[in-house]
């Protein structure tokens, strides 16, 4: 139903729209408003959100783009499957709005293990060589990576850290594709304080894992793509013992 107003005490989005989609795609993700579900029309559900219609449209219209809700002309608007036609940008609300524990698990076991996917296709990418401008980019950014560590800044420190560190080994792997496909997972996982937590309770085993790709990027190796994969299956294991799920 999409009765209930947005909550006042929650923080608040910059603008009434932003919070107005917020909310609705909040009930459409958490199954309060449940695939071929029709939203009321206009006026009603301005009236019971609290905003008015302008404001409504706004929101109606991104949740239309993220694949949320199908609205048409003189139709109505129909809330979609949003595993069938929504993208990985809704993955940080998914993780939040989960809470069932056996659920939430292999949610993040599925997450990790993308994550995992796709280091093997970038690392695969990355065997036919980098450039040397390129590994030094690499290397600055584990630099930075070793220094926020040192300062004992907090995981959600760490995480940017390490963001900037991907970033710098997908431009040397120079393929849009992979950009694309990684950004919006490696922004959930940081995003989420939960699992940045127990990702990086030890953040000197992350950094190992960064310094030995540095090492190999001056020499890449197919033979070499195993272990790495290994260390990173054996590290996401450890993340996933470390959660409390309650199951």
């Amino acid at each position: 139903m999409m009765a209930e107003p947005m909550p006042p005490d929650r923080p608040q989005p910059a603008s009434a729209a932003d919070a107005c989609f917020a909310h609705l795609r909040s009930a459409i993700l958490s199954g309060q408003t449940p695939p071929g579900q029709r939203l009321p029309p206009e006026r009603t559900l301005a009236r019971q959100l609290g905003v008015n219609r302008t404001t409504l449209r706004s929101a109606l219209t991104r949740l239309d783009a993220a694949g949320l809700i199908d609205a048409r002309q003189g139709s109505g608007t129909l809330v979609r499957d949003f595993r069938r036609t929504a993208g990985l940008e809704l993955l940080p609300e998914l993780l939040d709005q989960i809470r069932d524990g056996a659920a939430r698990r292999a949610l993040i076991d599925d997450l990790l293990l993308m994550r995992r996917q796709m280091a093997s296709a970038v690392l695969a990418r990355l065997a036919a060589g980098v450039t040397p401008r390129a590994r030094a980019h690499v290397a600055a950014a584990v630099e930075a990576m070793a220094r926020t560590i040192d300062a004992g800044a907090g995981a959600g420190a760490v995480a940017r850290a390490e963001l900037a560190v991907l970033g710098a080994v997908l431009d040397a792997a120079q393929s849009p594709v992979l950009a694309l496909c990684c950004n919006p997972v490696s922004d959930a996982v940081a995003r989420n304080s939960e699992l940045c937590a127990a990702m990086y309770a030890n953040p000197q085993i992350n950094l190992q894992g960064w310094l030995v790709l540095c090492d190999w990027l001056a020499a890449p190796e197919a033979a070499a793509i195993a272990p790495m994969l290994a260390a990173i299956d054996a590290l996401d294991a450890a993340t996933l013992d470390a959660l409390a799920f309650g199951v």
